[in-house]
């Protein structure tokens, strides 16, 4: 007797395969995470430090766009989206009122000094809305202060009168 032994298509087998591309939730999901139409240029027109999309070319919105729906699931999207990104502090950084630690950095010969803002009278010093930090050489430090202001408010602080008469006997010295 003999058995001849066929191969049988997966469509007429008695038990089929598993085919997860075929499945209507994964059908879902793959259109889910593709391209719903052409990419579109951006005209907004930003030109700066942050944004430079005036520089932009179709090309490259093209590109960025092929290669971002080239895969498509959401964790490699997302993949793709924090390769471009980069995390950095916040640049603001507003000290409580005991918080005396006005020099924020020290790089080498320079510091970075978080500057507190001079009020109309001219005597008592507030932390500004936005954080105002600047590099400074220390050779061009005019002078420090030995007692910290002490605070009036949360956001503002008073010299005392032998700081104050310091700071004024430097500036008529230099002629600042």
């Amino acid at each position: 007797m003999e058995i001849n032994v066929e191969v049988v298509s997966p469509g007429s087998a008695r038990k089929k395969k598993r085919n997860p591309a075929e499945w209507k939730t994964n059908k879902q999901k793959h259109l889910r995470y593709s391209a719903k139409h052409l990419p579109v240029f951006p005209k907004c027109g930003h030109r700066g430090t942050s944004f430079n999309c005036s520089l932009l070319t179709m090309n490259d919105v093209k590109n960025f766009h092929e290669s971002f729906y080239s895969v498509k699931t959401k964790s490699s999207q997302d993949a793709f989206i924090l390769k471009y990104c980069s995390c950095a502090p916040p640049a603001r950084h507003h000290p409580k009122t005991g918080d005396r630690g006005i020099v924020e950095e020290k790089i080498e010969r320079e510091l970075k000094i978080n500057f507190m803002h001079r009020s109309n009278n001219g005597k008592t010093l507030h932390w500004p809305s936005s954080a105002d930090v600047q590099s400074v050489v220390i050779e061009n430090i005019l002078c420090t202060i030995k007692t910290p202001p002490h605070p009036i408010s949360s956001r503002q602080f008073a010299l005392g009168d032998t700081e104050l008469k310091k700071i004024e006997r430097i500036f008529d010295e230099n002629k600042l």
